[in-house]
């Protein structure tokens, strides 16, 4: 049996105009889904910094306004390999200059901006977990929460909230 325990990983939710950005998963767990720009944390590296740091490494975008969101005990992915047990720490942010491109072509196929209602599926799980801890103001997800909210999960789930505050726009602040 693998002793190494689970990998720190942070993912971003982006926000520009409205929109948030999308990645479309390859090379890795999860290839072939869509999620949010980030990647491990670094020995001696504190949370923000790494997502500032994966988010220009993955798109060429700077950021700004970190925010924790969530934090989640993500297992399903344990299948592909013992490495992918992750602690995600879920954050949002807002877009502060440059245009997305892939620039990790070996992790990535494309970027797209996308209202959070209109997002592109599959959803790689951390994603799913950080957009459902947003809107439910859940901060926390043990192994059987992420089960859950991947049951629960649904497009309209996502529509009735912002619905719901139909004055509100993802504004930069």
């Amino acid at each position: 049996m693998n002793n190494q325990g689970p990998i720190t990983g942070v993912g971003v939710m982006i926000f520009k105009e409205g929109n948030a950005l999308f990645g479309k998963r390859k090379g890795s767990h999860g290839a072939g889904e869509w999620g949010f720009p980030g990647g491990k944390v670094e020995l001696g590296e504190s949370w923000k910094p790494t997502l500032i740091r994966e988010t220009r490494e993955e798109t060429g975008i700077e950021i700004y306004h970190p925010e924790f969101i969530c934090l989640a005990n993500i297992k399903q992915y344990i299948i592909e390999g013992p490495s992918k047990h992750y602690t995600h720490l879920g954050y949002r942010a807002f877009w502060k200059f440059g245009e997305a491109r892939v620039i990790e072509l070996e992790k990535c196929e494309e970027w797209i901006w996308r209202p959070l209602w209109d997002y592109p599926e599959p959803l790689f799980i951390p994603t799913l977990v950080t957009i459902a801890s947003y809107i439910e103001k859940k901060p926390f997800y043990d192994h059987d929460d992420v089960e859950e909210a991947i049951r629960n999960f649904k497009r309209e789930f996502v529509k009735d909230y912002f619905a719901k505050r139909s004055s509100f726009r993802y504004r930069n602040p």
